[in-house]
This record gives C-alpha cells, sequence and structure tokens, in this order.
C-alpha cells in the first residue's frame, strides 16, 4: 500500500494499469490464425458487442474439426 499511496500522490487516473484480460486457450488452431485474429482486434470490423467475427477454420488443425 506504500508504493500505491507514493503513487497516487503523482497519478491520480488510472494512467499506469489499463482495462485489459487474458484469455489463455490450447488446440485447433496454428500461430497465423492466432495472429491474424490479434491484428483484427479493435479494427471497424468488430460489432457492437466488441466481438471480432468468427475466425475462418480454413487454418485450423485437421483434428480440431473431424470430417464425418
Amino acid at each position: 500500500t506504500e508504493f500505491a499511496e507514493r503513487v497516487d500522490r503523482f497519478y491520480w487516473q488510472s494512467v499506469l494499469w489499463n482495462e485489459s484480460y487474458f484469455v489463455a486457450s490450447c488446440g485447433g488452431v496454428t500461430v497465423s490464425v492466432l495472429r491474424r485474429y490479434i491484428e483484427q482486434q479493435d479494427t471497424p470490423e468488430m460489432g457492437a458487442s466488441g466481438a471480432s467475427s468468427p475466425v475462418s477454420t480454413r487454418d485450423s488443425h485437421p483434428d480440431a474439426h473431424p470430417s464425418g
């Protein structure tokens, strides 16, 4: 709390911390799909809910979506 009290004297707004989160998942997609998803965040294509369109499964791992 001592650090917070010192910081609060100089930074009365939340300038050091932002609203963010981290979600981890594994399997089912390639690194290229993840990169494309990350690059598309906060772009004009996002809907009012803040969620982007689903990533195409075209590049996903074959075991993620077995056919038949």
